[in-house]
């Protein structure tokens, strides 16, 4: 196993803050040109600086500045005002691979420090969120297709209301002013709720408790 400890504290906090920045920016202002240049900016910089964890793999690296580069190019063109179709395809590339690799990345990471630090502990947090990240892209795309998946007496269903669904149900709050109808739905709620309480109870609890520790060689 190879040991990662050149990778500071430091570069776990950033991932954790364009992940943050992230949820806010998709939470709280509506999509537009311009929020779509943030929300492309702020994955794309996160995919890049996860890929990065991967020091013995620089095809990653690479990849994940193509990716990104290109999403941002289209989404910088649309904010110019040329007609780029393409722009919203880029976000939803950048976004699936952000909330998809990204937590493999960091996990990876983490399983190679050989003391649970507070890298790993920032580390566990961001994964946590990519989680329910992931599950509101997942929860966008259904709405995308079929979109009586979902029903709400709270108006229209938008990107940030999907988003804000999967984290009450993440956290397994659930304040029942969004409802899943369709059969493929209530599943994917119903994991989602599993899924975050075992990851609690496990990954988290364990990286808390084991804090400062050095694990067994």
């Amino acid at each position: 196993m190879r040991e990662n400890a050149d990778v500071p504290v430091r570069q776990y906090t950033q991932i954790l803050a364009c992940v943050v920045a992230l949820f806010v920016v998709q939470a709280a202002f509506a999509e537009g040109a311009v929020m779509r240049v943030a929300q492309v900016a702020l994955a794309g910089t996160a995919l890049v600086l996860a890929a990065q964890l991967e020091s013995g793999h620089p095809r990653i690296r690479r990849a994940a500045w193509a990716v990104s580069a290109s999403a941002m190019v289209l989404a910088g063109l649309q904010l110019l005002g040329r007609d780029q179709p393409e722009a919203g395809g880029g976000l939803l590339l950048v976004n699936g691979l952000l909330v998809a690799a990204g937590p493999v990345l960091i996990f990876d990471s983490m399983r190679r420090h050989l003391e649970v630090s507070v890298r790993t502990v920032i580390g566990a947090i961001t994964v946590y969120i990519l989680f329910g990240l992931f599950f509101a892209f997942v929860y966008r795309s259904i709405l995308l297709f079929d979109p009586a998946s979902f029903t709400t007496g709270a108006g229209t269903l938008s990107p940030a209301s999907m988003q804000y669904f999967s984290f009450v149900t993440l956290t397994t709050v659930g304040f029942g002013d969004i409802t899943p109808v369709s059969n493929g739905a209530r599943t994917l709620v119903g994991l989602q709720a599993l899924l975050g309480q075992i990851y609690l109870v496990t990954v988290v609890a364990v990286v808390v408790g084991n804090l400062g520790r050095r694990r067994a060689s």
